[in-house]
């Protein structure tokens, strides 16, 4: 099978491109580089094709998609707070190029689309664990653009194309250089304190790359329904604070807190239910967080450039 994907210059499109080749697909890319994690090269070295060219491009669009059975959409700008700042190209690009994207798909007859959402379409859930029957209300605009979306992937899915939505809750592994687990591994390795803001007790359920990248796979080779909505979480929702620990456990290390104003912006808490993909994909993430974190500790040490 011919899976494309774009953004796949990118952390979890790297990742997902690399576990998919070594498990026998031919992988398309198409990324504008702009963000990207990683480069053209490193893409060709796992077996990729790559085309370079914008999501929101008809021609790049239609040249990436010719002979694609699938497409993993994974190209968007990501960052929360810069969303707020810069409203009209987040727009632009993760709701425009997700439409020119689905319309192509459609046109050149791609039988399936899986779109990365996010957890940031839940909004607060104030203590609720997210499922996804649950109200999603983005707090952020970078979350109103991934819903948005997910209505464009309802929308197209009557056209032609079979759209699959997965809200990726906080992913993290090799190759990512932002996030909270990266800083810390970072911070840590450097004998630096790691900084926590406000009481450390807002908690998150992250979910490691390479479990993400699996997910990818369910939907392709194995849904055969109409359009619909999977969480892409462990289920195990960890505070901050309890990271802390984690990572004194993982690393041996005795790690000092520099302690931060809570960010006004920020979810309090993030727990995923992942009953319905277990149900409906048969898939449950299978890297515990102690794993990950020492996959993502190791490949700092080795390979990241910009510790602290």
């Amino acid at each position: 099978m011919n899976v494309g994907i774009t953004g796949g210059a990118g952390f979890i499109g790297f990742n997902t491109a690399r576990y998919l080749a070594s498990r026998g697909f031919q992988v398309v890319v198409l990324d504008d580089f702009s963000r990207a994690t990683v480069g053209r090269e490193d893409l060709e070295k796992v077996g990729a094709e790559v085309y370079e060219g914008d999501v929101r491009d008809a021609e790049a669009l239609r040249r990436f998609l010719s002979g694609v059975d699938a497409v993993i959409h994974l190209a968007a700008l990501v960052d929360v707070r810069e969303s707020e700042e810069r409203p009209e190209e987040y727009w632009s690009v993760n709701v425009e190029g997700t439409r020119a994207l689905l319309a192509e798909a459609s046109r050149a007859g791609v039988r399936k689309v899986v779109f990365a959402s996010s957890a940031a379409v839940y909004g607060d859930l104030g203590g609720l664990t997210a499922g996804e029957e649950v109200d999603a209300r983005p707090k952020s605009f970078y979350g109103l653009t991934k819903r948005v979306g997910e209505e464009l992937c309802r929308f197209f899915s009557g056209r032609g194309v079979v759209c699959v939505a997965l809200r990726i809750f906080n992913v993290y592994g090799e190759y990512s250089r932002r996030g909270v687990i990266y800083e810390f591994a970072r911070r840590v390795l450097s004998g630096l304190p790691v900084k926590v803001y406000g009481d450390g007790n807002q908690t998150r359920d992250f979910v490691y790359v390479g479990d993400v990248a699996r997910a990818f796979e369910a939907v392709i080779a194995e849904w055969s329904g109409g359009f619909e909505v999977f969480n892409v979480a462990s289920g195990r929702c960890v505070s901050v604070n309890e990271l802390v620990r984690l990572f004194e456990q993982v690393t041996g290390k005795r790690v000092g807190v520099l302690r931060e104003p809570a960010r006004p912006e920020e979810i309090r808490r993030s727990c995923a239910s992942t009953e319905k993909a277990a149900r409906m994909l048969g898939f449950r993430a299978s890297t515990s967080l102690e794993e990950g974190v020492r996959r993502v500790v190791e490949w700092v040490a080795r390979y990241a450039e910009d510790k602290v």
